[in-house]
């Protein structure tokens, strides 16, 4: 598992031919206003100087730009795992269980990385 990774098709094309085969993608999917609403609430406590509204919202748009090709590029291949990201923590932790059992048997990550 590698979180935010291939964040490009370039990315993308140079795991695929000098790392390896990528088995499934996780894609969480939420609306561009929902995820500026999410990044301006963790904002509020995030402590970085960049965490402000203009900064947020050109990271969103990078996002969508850079990002959504390398989801697509995977769906031409049936990789790609698709998670609403919209509701609940619960929820989305349910989803994303189902998504990768019984491939996976824990996910590990830092306090507050969203794999609780």
């Amino acid at each position: 598992m590698i979180d935010g990774f291939p964040r490009a098709i370039d990315q993308a094309e140079y795991f695929e031919q000098n790392v390896m085969e990528a088995y499934q993608i996780l894609f969480y999917d939420v609306p561009q206003d929902l995820m500026i609403q999410r990044c301006m609430k963790r904002a509020e406590t995030s402590g970085r100087k960049d965490d402000n509204a203009e900064t947020i919202k050109v990271r969103v748009q990078t996002y969508f730009d850079q990002s959504m090709p390398v989801v697509n590029y995977y769906k031409k291949f049936g990789k790609v795992r698709h998670i609403d990201a919209t509701g609940s923590i619960a929820d989305v932790y349910a989803q994303t269980k189902k998504a990768i059992l019984p491939q996976c048997m824990f996910l590990l990550g830092p306090k507050a990385s969203g794999k609780a």
